[in-house]
């Protein structure tokens, strides 16, 4: 075990980067429930592969035949039982009830069980045929028998070997592509083209991509991840908000996605025109050249319950950093209405009195508890004296009542589920409430600071919103946050002239009448520099893209990147490992010189 443990610290100087950002940003429970898992009965049904090379299956033969093999004996005895347990621990965690005892380990959200399948099914290949010198000894002919058997189940495979033909619709995108004027293109598609399209739309259509090849980096996993939820859950308003924002300038749409019809209507509306149209895909095309836009946003969004808002609402812009102290009060003033869901902090009474100086100076404060990290005594949400009482509702509509009348909230019981909230404790002023065993409790209320008011608002209401369109929850939040459901943002767009992309980062530049804030759709890293005309400027990030203080004038930007404490941290716990294994070795052999001289 001690050993294990010192591998692990000599793999720091790269496992502690690889654990910043990019997936890990992502919500663990979601990335949990999006992993692919399946009966153990499909790696024991060989016609699954009957018409579909590409169905997952081990291999019925294999796996029984490895098994058995435990109980052959052959020099190589102790590689086949390793090989064995580890093949058959690789195929089960992507095995349903088995992969729950996975999801239990730590950092299990990180590793694709599914990825694992394919060493995992060669491991028990090779511990095969590592026994077959015990089966000889039995007879060459049950030698034969099993490599038959084995080769008669894998035949299904076979048709793997190759490559298809190219897609027609995929090839014809990809020549226009080559010879129109863009910038971006982003593939809708949710994944069902496969690859494809991503080297036939960046390496023959010479277009920069929102999907394929992971968009900027891995740091802005979370980012491409919504677009493609928008389109699951019927937000198009969002998906087309956001392709603007990013800088697209084609739109390849798979006609068999969900709410194609109104993704396309979307997308017409705002200045895109349908010029192909094939049996699977359509593209929407518009002239383009490599842009920012003037940071104009009137809502900020902080933590990762915002983004449930921001499908709904999408003129809110999300805040790149979940931690409230992480921004400062002149940031947060540039803002008419800052909320706050799924938040989090560096330090509570740090980020309270922040968000208490927001109010005072007349911001206007949203708070959703949902998700904010519980008190470590009472084990409920709390900020600002206001916590979250843990409540579960029946799947049921629910009794709403507000100033002057009553309402009924959807519930989620076309789910078929409870519904898992919490009603609002310590509020100065309610506002909205509802009944909960025979007990009225808080909605929507508010405490003032000041002259300013926070409000607060329970029953996962963002949540319930984006799951079922309930007119009534989205009534509410507009009210709150006074925004327009369903309506894009109006964006300022700054030419990037001379825009270059490369290893070492991005060269550009641009011209503006007044200094502003810029937003540049390009990933924003820890460590990340901007200079304009050689200096540097501030720098920050929207929806982990990049934004900086850009002053007026025609100005020359260089964008890069330099590594961060955490590329130090790393190589000094390897260091440190690396020390303490020759410390290990050199006590050993000093051990076994001793001992010798003894003799």
């Amino acid at each position: 075990m001690g050993f294990i443990l010192l591998g692990i610290l000599l793999s720091a100087w790269w496992l502690l980067p690889s654990l910043i950002g990019g997936i890990t940003g992502l919500n663990a429970s979601a990335m949990t429930e999006a992993m692919a898992v399946f009966p153990i009965s499909n790696y024991l049904n060989p016609t699954l592969r009957v018409g579909n090379p590409e169905a997952v299956y081990v291999g019925l033969a294999l796996l029984a035949l490895s098994i058995v093999s435990l109980w052959v004996y052959s020099e190589q005895r102790g590689y086949t039982i390793a090989l064995t347990f580890t093949g058959c621990f690789g195929v089960l965690i992507t095995t349903t009830g088995f992969n729950q005892l996975f999801h239990a380990l730590p950092f299990s959200n990180l590793l694709w069980p599914l990825r694992f399948l394919g060493i995992a099914s060669f491991m028990l290949l090779l511990a095969l045929m590592w026994s077959l010198q015990g089966w000889k000894r039995i007879s060459p002919l049950v030698v034969l028998a099993v490599v038959t058997v084995v080769a008669i189940d894998s035949a299904g495979s076979y048709f793997l070997i190759g490559l298809r033909p190219p897609d027609p619709d995929v090839q014809q995108v990809s020549q226009r592509l080559a010879v129109t004027q863009g910038w971006r293109e982003a593939t809708l598609d949710l994944s069902r083209l496969g690859s494809e399209p991503s080297y036939a739309f960046s390496s023959k259509g010479q277009r920069e991509q929102l999907f394929g090849w992971a968009y900027q980096g891995a740091s802005t996993a979370a980012t491409v991840a919504a677009l493609n939820d928008a389109i699951e859950l019927g937000f198009p308003a969002y998906l087309v908000d956001r392709l603007n924002l990013y800088g697209t300038d084609d739109v390849v749409l798979l006609n068999e996605l969900p709410n194609a019809d109104r993704i396309a209507a979307g997308l017409q509306e705002t200045g895109f025109l349908n010029v192909y149209s094939g049996d699977r895909l359509k593209q929407y095309h518009r002239e383009g050249r490599p842009r920012g836009v003037i940071a104009e946003w009137n809502t900020l969004g902080i933590g990762r319950g915002a983004q449930n808002l921001a499908y709904v609402f999408p003129s809110l812009i999300l805040g790149t950093s979940s931690r409230i102290d992480d921004y400062d009060l002149e940031h947060l003033l540039r803002y008419e209405t800052i909320v706050l869901s799924g938040f989090d902090w560096n330090d509570r009474q740090t980020a309270e009195q922040l968000i208490e100086q927001v109010s005072r100076r007349g911001g206007r404060v949203i708070v959703d508890l949902t998700g904010v990290k519980e008190d470590p005594l009472a084990r409920i949400p709390r900020f600002l004296g206001v916590w979250g009482e843990a409540v579960i509702l029946s799947p049921e509509p629910v009794q709403v009542f507000g100033p002057e009348k009553t309402y009924w909230l959807e519930s989620f019981g076309k789910y078929s589920r409870l519904w898992h909230t919490h009603m609002l404790q310590g509020l100065e002023q309610e506002f909205w409430s509802f009944d909960y065993l025979g007990e009225r409790g808080s909605l929507v209320g508010y405490n003032t600071y000041g002259e300013g008011k926070v409000w607060f608002v329970g029953l996962n209401l963002p949540y319930h919103a984006v799951q079922s369109s309930d007119p009534l929850a989205i009534q509410l939040l507009s009210a709150l946050l006074q925004l327009e459901p369903e309506t894009l943002a109006e964006y300022t767009q700054v030419p990037l002239y001379g825009y270059q992309a490369g290893p070492s980062g991005y060269r550009f530049a641009y011209q503006l009448e007044e200094s502003q804030a810029l937003f540049v759709p390009v990933a924003h890293h820890p460590g990340m520099v901007v200079k304009v005309d050689g200096e540097p400027v501030k720098n920050y990030s929207y929806e982990r893209l990049l934004v900086f203080d850009a002053p007026a004038g025609k100005h020359a930007v260089e964008v890069s990147v330099q590594k961060s404490s955490i590329y130090s941290i790393g190589w000094l716990v390897s260091g440190f490992a690396l020390f303490a294994l020759f410390g290990i070795v050199f006590y050993q052999t000093h051990s076994k010189v001793d001992i010798t001289f003894g003799v």
